[in-house]
């Protein structure tokens, strides 16, 4: 009878949290959307800049290259 009672209590726990995690899921959901509209004038004006950056070649040369290039000495 106790073991039911204290099943119920932690059912009623489980669901209590559920709705705060979606209540708090919802509210990041909403501040995620209206921010949107703050980043639209710069996308529009710089372009998607983190998947252009990703395709050009970088300005350091990995450590083993670096490496290599002193083993002639």
């Amino acid at each position: 009878r106790n073991r039911m009672k204290s099943i119920k209590n932690i059912q009623k726990i489980t669901k209590a949290m559920k709705m705060v995690a979606a209540s708090k899921l919802r509210a990041i959901q909403i501040r995620a959307e209206n921010s949107r509209g703050l980043w639209q004038p710069f996308t529009a004006l710089l372009g998607d800049t983190p998947s252009r950056l990703l395709n050009k070649p970088s300005l350091f040369t990995p450590r083993s290259a670096f490496l290599s290039s002193f083993s002639c000495l």
